[in-house]
């Protein structure tokens, strides 16, 4: 039993099947990489506006309804807002996913924001050090 074919064309036929089996399969391989690092950079931006939406919103609280809004925050955002009072929660991100996250809130907000990670919560921390 032969696999290879014996004809000049048979052979021919097979190269150019392989050919473009590969060239698919490296251009489906190509795409999911792309796609994978596009959903990445867009879950990035969209927390760095909202975490600007939210500043922009804290900043111009009248303190007398400041729990009222940040109840509404909260709802709107699904964010959870707390004083620090120097507590650590989770670790430093090891995902490169997290790590350009953390590497574009500090460039977008400041070298003293920092970003904790629980992951088996699915939580992020952001913290600032306030001057």
């Amino acid at each position: 039993m032969r696999l290879w074919p014996r004809s000049l064309f048979g052979r021919l036929a097979l190269l150019l099947l392989l050919v473009i089996v590969l060239s698919q399969a490296a251009a489906l391989v190509l795409f999911r990489m792309d796609r994978a690092e596009l959903i990445a950079r867009q879950f990035s931006d969209t927390k760095i506006v909202q975490i600007k939406a939210l500043r922009a919103a804290l900043a111009a609280v009248d303190p007398r309804e400041r729990r009222t809004i940040l109840n509404r925050l909260e709802g709107e955002y699904k964010v959870r807002i707390v004083p620090d009072e120097g507590r650590r929660f989770g670790g430093g991100p090891v995902n490169p996913t997290m790590v350009e996250l953390r590497d574009r809130l500090r460039e977008e907000l400041g070298t003293d924001t920092e970003l904790r990670v629980q992951p088996r919560l699915q939580l992020l921390w952001m913290t600032e050090r306030r001057r």
